[in-house]
């Protein structure tokens, strides 16, 4: 009976302690998503502010950093000149390359590729 308790024991954590390695794994998926989405949207606004578009300045907001949860660890980035941050101006701040005052919208086209290419 003693044997019995400690095998159901044994099952008991050995299945909790499962379900809490997948819990781990889909909240650093969901995180590295979050990570993706806010690289994605400060490449294309900080090359874009190059082009002389700033989106704060624009009638419309589109809530694009709505998505940012704070609560799973992406608030330290309201904290200017972090790493993060030199990270996504290092990887991506050359993509705009002014080639001709107006009308070059295969240049604006190329930011966004190479943004989501990143």
């Amino acid at each position: 009976m003693k044997i019995r308790f400690i095998l159901f024991l044994m099952l008991f954590f050995l299945g909790w302690s499962s379900g809490y390695a997948n819990s781990e794994k889909s909240i650093s998926k969901e995180l590295l998503s979050e990570y993706k989405k806010f690289s994605l949207a400060e490449c294309i606004e900080k090359n874009y502010e190059k082009m002389g578009v700033v989106f704060t300045k624009l009638p419309l907001k589109d809530n694009t950093r709505g998505f940012i949860d704070l609560d799973i660890g992406l608030a330290f980035y309201r904290n200017k000149d972090n790493v993060l941050a030199l990270f996504i101006e290092n990887k991506t701040g050359d993509f705009y390359k002014p080639r001709q005052a107006y009308g070059d919208l295969a240049s604006v086209n190329m930011v966004i590729y190479d943004c989501i290419d990143f």
